[in-house]
């Protein structure tokens, strides 16, 4: 006989509303109020009848003895276990579906008791104080410096260590956010070396590495061949400007063999594998060295500029012309600018990229500019042939998935430009944010306290107090003997405001009540705070300090606008990179290298990027367009760039396309999160085959928010039993589930995994799993890999519905476990808004969110502005 399991669900959803009284209409059997059922009575015996077996017993199934469980709602411990209770009977998985059933009255009785006093006991806890005193994080550290100085080095906050993460995920659970020693240090260090790039001193350094435009030039020699043609063969590419030419020599090396050299004199232009020279003067590349295995064809790699010359900070430009040649149903090639050294080791770092959609007959400039402390620099002194600065410009674009897909495009680069340092005005903007000009008739001290005052409200995002001010302008007097200028003296007043608790930490006192802090409302400057971190992950910006100033930012009406606001920033990509990543742990794909032998038309470094981008651009889709949370699930369309449509074999999408909406096919099994390739992949670390527990445990974990228990101790690994191997994947599990240690625990997770089956490790679809054997050619032994057993995607979830793949899993949770993703979602967000873990007195406010997320069709908007206009947001 079926369970009735959805009886439960219903009664549970009835009776879960936090802000409404519970139901007091009589209990089905005895007639009896169902707010006053007597536990001994009512409800002990039903427990005994159907629970006591498994969970009555001095080794009990996890870990969780009902029979001693104490039914008194004002101790938090016993809540817990009750919660858990809930939670089982709410998802129909307990009992389990072979022990013996309580009847539809029975079940009611249990679920509407059990549900009745947990809300009772996290209501009265809840207006409990939750205070967490919380630092920035190393991102949200290094967005604030970046903004506050106007500055653009990327890599400033590098050098501190990472944050640890939380239950949920997120690393800025306050709790966890230790300040070491070590952080005191770099945050010092950080903080010269960031106001030393924001404010000059001095007159403009001179260039001292500069490529002027229209400056290749090309030697060759001509070949006549047998039968008369002539054939130009290039031998070198430099700049009108250098006086010097490649020396070329013979000379024996140490086994005796004539072995031919070439210097190039540093500040050359150089072309990876040769290059293909224009009578105009430009330099055709395409992506590869030597013979690619598709065109076969020479194909010729990226072009190199090598200064010997050149500061080793500062900002600098780039400007390329340039244009591409696109065959049919080709891909467009991207245009990837890298700075670094030495080419071999590949020391160097991105500058940018843009993807090229003109011909070569319609030549664009592209500009590109950076800041030479983000990249990586060759030593002082150790500057030799191919060891200097170099600037590198490739042709980047896809691998076809099967021979003779396209021809491949190529990139024509007509002239470029590298100016170092590079400055568009001077003193920099940074520079006069900072420190405008000061007036004649101003004496310096009355100049100087009202530009660290200036700071200091900015850094510490609200008023400053007097005795703070006069520190900071006594520390400016006793240090600007020592300094030759205000620009040069300023800086030290500055790194202490910098290296202050008031910058580094939120700020948000309590009231004292004895010796128990006491929770109270945030002020408006607090709350800017909060809000700012939480939507843009850096400080808050003018508008919102305004805000706060007039204390007109409590207002919900205005809070409500302002997060609107904020939401169609460019800055609330911060929040989103940072959530997504810590959510979906989506950044984990990059630690995963793909077997070639597997996999080999995959390419790790180019593929992974767009694999991590779909993920951002579809979640940033969903909650910054106010799109429906359930579009995480399942949806009609994807975000996504021409070459995931191919991956995908999505037709009609336009080579020249960056990311956008794509409608999918009617037919697709495509939509959502879960069959996106990031997701998938970070469940296959191995990088070969897929892992069913893996796929379930994230399933269940990151989608629906109830992970499974650990293993136990001593419990072997999956490929440590003795399995043969010839066995199909669920056969395997199978075995695996007759494990006493195993089953209970594996029953319950295996059937999420196995309905991912039909998705490969890098997301692709399939029929067959992967299988190796050995194969002997020629006397060599070599590992073939082959297409095996079929893939059966089939399973009986632990509830007894039994469905077929990922299609069908995602019509099963939008039509039973819909309530379940969606206090997901809101949890994992209030949590990362509030930075801290959740509690269980905060479930109330969780089952509120949810409520007001299937209120407002679901709306991202509408849970963001609810945890916003919350009494835990707005308070400590």
């Amino acid at each position: 006989m079926r369970r009735p399991h959805i009886l439960a669900v219903v009664l549970l959803i009835a009776c879960a509303n936090p802000g409404e009284a519970a139901p007091v209409d009589a209990d089905p059997v005895g007639q009896q109020p169902r707010s006053q059922i007597n536990y001994e009575t009512g409800i002990r015996p039903l427990l005994a009848r159907y629970c006591f077996e498994c969970h009555g017993q001095e080794k009990p199934k996890g870990d969780l003895r009902l029979d001693r469980l104490s039914p008194d709602w004002s101790n938090l411990e016993a809540v817990s276990h009750w919660v858990e209770v809930r939670d089982q009977l709410n998802l129909g998985e307990m009992p389990p579906k072979k022990a013996k059933q309580p009847d539809a009255k029975e079940l009611a009785r249990l679920v509407d008791w059990v549900s009745t006093g947990v809300n009772k006991a996290l209501r009265s806890h809840s207006a409990e104080s939750k205070i967490v005193f919380r630092r920035l994080t190393k991102q949200q550290y290094g967005n604030s410096l970046r903004d506050l100085l106007g500055i653009t080095l990327q890599d400033l906050e590098s050098d501190l260590p990472d944050e640890q993460r939380s239950a949920e995920g997120f690393d800025n659970n306050g709790e966890l956010l230790v300040t070491s020693p070590f952080h005191i240090e770099m945050y010092q260090k950080i903080a010269r070396r960031a106001l030393d790039a924001a404010i000059v001193t001095g007159d403009e350094p001179k260039v001292t590495c500069s490529v002027p435009s229209g400056s290749l030039k090309f030697e060759y020699t001509v070949e006549v061949k047998k039968d008369g043609r002539k054939e130009k063969r290039f031998k070198h590419l430099w700049l009108y400007d250098h006086p010097d030419k490649p020396k070329e020599w013979y000379e024996t090396d140490k086994n005796g063999r004539k072995v031919f050299r070439r210097r190039h004199p540093i500040a050359l232009c150089r072309v990876g594998g040769g290059a293909q020279g224009l009578d105009e003067g430009g330099v055709v590349l395409s992506r590869s060295y030597g013979v690619n295995p598709i065109s076969q064809r020479r194909d010729f790699g990226p072009l190199w500029f090598d200064c010997s010359r050149f500061p080793y900070s500062g900002t600098f430009q780039v400007k390329i012309t340039a244009g591409a040649t696109i065959p049919d149903n080709a891909p467009n090639p991207t245009l990837v600018v890298y700075l670094g050294y030495d080419t071999e080791m590949m020391h160097r770092a991105e500058v940018g990229r843009v993807e090229l959609t003109n011909s070569t007959d319609d030549l664009k400039q592209f500009v590109f500019t950076g800041h030479l402390d983000n990249f990586p620099m060759p030593k002082p002194g150790k500057i030799t042939k191919q060891s200097g600065l170099i600037l590198t410009i490739s042709s980047l674009y896809p691998t076809p998935q099967k021979r003779g897909d396209w021809a491949e495009p190529t990139i024509l680069v007509k002239n470029f430009e590298f100016t170092a340092p590079f400055h568009e005005v001077w003193p920099p903007r940074s520079h006069t944010k900072l420190l405008p000009p000061k007036p004649a008739d101003v004496p310096e001290q009355v100049y100087v306290r009202q530009v660290v005052e200036r700071f200091m409200k900015r850094a510490f995002r609200r008023p400053v107090k007097k005795a703070e001010l006069d520190r900071m302008m006594k520390l400016y007097a006793s240090n600007r003997s020592r300094y030759g200028s205000i620009e040069a003296a300023i800086k030290v007043p500055l790194t202490a405001v910098l290296c202050s608790p008031s910058f580094l930490y939120l700020s948000e006192p309590y009231t004292n009540s004895g010796a128990v802090p006491t929770s109270r409302a945030l002020n408006d400057f607090e709350l800017a705070s909060r809000l700012s971190y939480f939507l843009w992950n850096t400080t808050p910006d003018a508008k919102l300090l305004q805000l706060a100033d007039a204390g007109r930012l409590g207002d919900e009406r205005t809070l409500r606008a302002q997060v609107k606001r904020m939401l169609a920033d460019p800055k609330a990509w911060h929040f989103v990179r940072a959530f997504t990543d810590q959510w979906l742990k989506v950044e984990q794909i990059d630690n995963i290298a793909i077997n070639a032998l597997y996999y080999r038309d995959f390419n790790n470094r180019y593929q992974k990027r767009d694999f991590k981008n779909e993920v951002y651009q579809f979640v940033g889709h969903v909650l910054l367009n106010d799109r429906s949370c359930l579009d995480f699930v399942d949806s009609d369309y994807l975000v996504l760039n021409h070459r995931l449509a191919h991956y995908y074999q999505i037709p009609g999408m336009s080579q020249r396309s960056g990311f956008q909406k794509v409608v999918l096919p009617k037919d697709s099994d495509r939509g959502g999160l879960l069959t996106m390739v990031a997701p998938l992949m970070v469940t296959t670390p191995s990088g070969e085959e897929t892992s069913i527990v893996k796929r379930a445990v994230y399933f269940m974990d990151r989608l629906m928010g109830t992970p499974p228990p650990p293993p136990p101790p001593n419990v072997p690994d999956f490929n440590e039993q003795q399995i043969d191997e010839s066995l199909p994947v669920k056969q395997k599990l199978e075995f695996h589930r007759t494990k006493t240690a195993c089953a209970n625990c594996h029953r319950k997770i295996d059937a999420w995994g196995v309905l991912f089956e039909s998705y490969d490790a890098v997301g692709r679809q399939r029929s067959q799993y992967f299988a190796e054997r050995i194969k002997e050619d020629k006397g060599r032994k070599r590992i073939e890999v082959y297409h095996g057993a079929k893939i059966d995607d089939g399973a009986e979830l632990p509830d007894g519905t039994r469905i077929t793949g990922v299609k069908a899993l995602k019509d099963y949770v939008l039509r039973k476990r819909k309530e379940v993703f969606l206090k997901n979602v809101a949890s994992k967000l209030l949590s990362y808004a509030l930075g801290r873990s959740l509690s269980l007195t905060d479930e109330p406010l969780v089952d509120e969110l949810a409520q007001t997320l299937a209120k407002n069709d679901y709306r991202a908007h509408a849970l963001i502005e609810a945890i916003v206009t919350s009494k835990a947001f707005r308070s400590k």
